[in-house]
């Protein structure tokens, strides 16, 4: 049955009615019409508000589209049903990740295009995710990345291997990763690997990507690292903007090697952001935000408390590096941790260059800190993260 309106349409199908065929279908008779109809519907741009499959059985599926959304979440609520709700503008895809890798944005379309494409061990899936909203990896026109850390760059390698599409970033950043310096995408520095990867086209700001439809606006936006960007549609007020704001925390900062004023850069790339009219904002880590004035106020007033506390500045990238390490090692063996901390170069440059105490200091008062305020635990005589994360395959 499907009851529409000029914005909205709403299907419901009864899998006990034998009209319909699909009663001895299943669960995967009622995907395979989830898929069927997002693809129907998404030709005349109407995408999933919500899906909903009621009853023990799923004998009877409801799903509601409407006009210019696109947010799928997909999920079993409280009471073991199938959801799918929506939220997202016109051709925007949002792929909310869990860590180790960060956020990717879909733009679909004439010529669609894939914004960061998370860490190397989630590549497989980050295929499949950009599959599943229907976009086949090979039609991509572009893959953009809004910064070179691991956590966003690290599918790189599959996609460029998969698909024809160039790899496009910030010049700054783009030179170093495809001269293969050592400081490439701070790799060895963090100690975090990524797969070698070639920049095909440096983008910079002003510059604008075609969307067939419609572009992305450039917008360099250093802080969190010197070739960090940002990308805006402003049609549909959308703004993709990687690490430089996030709901739930800050970007942490670099006074060892992302330039001479990493803080002050920052808070004037906030600001910057703060003067476009923006609908959504899709960060590199967690939810999306919709008040982006609101949130990068926020994030400006505990960067301006750093400018004349860069001890509070390392501390906090700190952590923020070794709780990774943790995520993407399953762990560090008890006997291992401080020893570990003491041979990473980000550890020792900021013990030495902004805390002036012992690299063995830095790595027992870390350790301390995280257990104190419960971040980090100990499970089987290993020290393990608390943050949400899936551990990368050997």
């Amino acid at each position: 049955m499907l009851k529409s309106s000029e914005r909205s349409l709403e299907l419901v199908v009864d899998l006990d009615d034998p009209s319909g065929g699909l009663q001895h279908g299943g669960h995967e008779a009622v995907v395979a019409v989830l898929r069927a109809v997002h693809l129907a519907v998404a030709a005349f741009d109407l995408h999933p508000v919500s899906l909903l499959a009621l009853g023990s059985s799923l004998t009877v599926l409801r799903a509601r589209y409407r006009r210019g959304t696109t947010r799928i979440e997909d999920h079993m609520d409280g009471h073991g049903r199938r959801c799918v709700t929506g939220g997202q503008p016109g051709r925007f895809r949002f792929l909310r990740r869990s860590f180790p890798s960060g956020n990717s944005v879909l733009v679909t379309g004439v010529r669609p295009v894939l914004i960061d494409t998370g860490f190397g061990s989630d590549a497989a899936e980050t295929l499949r995710l950009v599959e599943h909203q229907g976009v086949p990896p090979g039609s991509l026109t572009n893959i953009l990345n809004t910064h070179h850390h691991s956590d966003h760059v690290g599918g790189n390698q599959a996609f460029s291997l998969m698909t024809d599409a160039p790899i496009s970033a910030h010049p700054i950043e783009a030179r170093s990763i495809n001269r293969r310096d050592a400081v490439a995408c701070r790799a060895e520095w963090l100690d975090q690997p990524v797969e070698p990867y070639r920049v095909d086209d440096f983008l910079d700001d002003g510059d604008a990507v075609d969307l067939g439809g419609g572009e992305l606006q450039v917008l360099h936006t250093p802080g969190h690292t010197a070739g960090q960007i940002c990308f805006y549609e402003p049609t549909g007020r959308v703004l993709i903007c990687g690490d430089v704001l996030l709901g739930s925390d800050v970007g942490w900062i670099n006074l060892v090697n992302e330039g001479t004023s990493p803080i002050e850069e920052a808070i004037s790339s906030l600001e910057r952001l703060m003067r476009l009219d923006t609908r959504v904002a899709y960060p590199g880590h967690g939810a999306p935000i919709t008040d982006v004035a609101e949130e990068c106020r926020r994030t400006i007033r505990r960067y301006e408390r750093w400018i004349d506390d860069p001890e509070a500045v390392a501390w906090h990238g700190c952590r923020r590096i070794f709780a990774f390490a943790l995520m993407i090692n399953d762990g560090i063996p008890a006997d291992d941790v401080h020893g570990y901390i003491e041979g990473t170069q980000w550890a020792r440059d900021h013990a030495r260059m902004i805390l002036g105490i012992p690299v063995r200091q830095l790595a027992q008062e870390l350790v301390n800190g995280l257990i104190e305020t419960r971040s980090v635990f100990w499970s089987n005589g290993r020290l393990l993260s608390r943050v949400p994360h899936k551990v990368p395959r050997p």
